[in-house]
């Protein structure tokens, strides 16, 4: 994900996003690792399927202030279909910072 970050005195990532009930019989649970800029500031371990809130506060350290910032969430799972080889991992619905 990109994202144009303003200055701003302490910033929070928040994301919401969904882990399938179908995916999740299959993988159990699933932690996500945070990068911003290649760097991790956070893995968290989502233990129910369903719908999924994070949020966690940003080093300032890792945010380029009026820039573009790049952010991943990587699962340490991810579902496999047995039909079509399609994968899947979450399903995102939306993410950004917040001061």
């Amino acid at each position: 994900m990109r994202f144009f970050v303003p200055a701003a005195p302490r910033l929070k990532f928040k994301m919401d996003f969904a882990l399938p009930e179908r995916c999740f019989r299959d993988t159990g649970p699933v932690t996500l690792t945070f990068r911003i800029n290649g760097e991790v500031f956070d893995q968290h371990r989502f233990d129910s399927p369903g719908s999924q809130h994070y949020e966690h506060d940003v080093p300032a350290a890792l945010i380029r202030t009026n820039a573009v910032n790049f952010v991943a969430a990587d699962p340490s799972l991810v579902w496999v279909s047995k039909a079509d080889g399609g994968r899947m991992g979450y399903v995102l619905a939306a993410a950004g910072f917040t001061d």
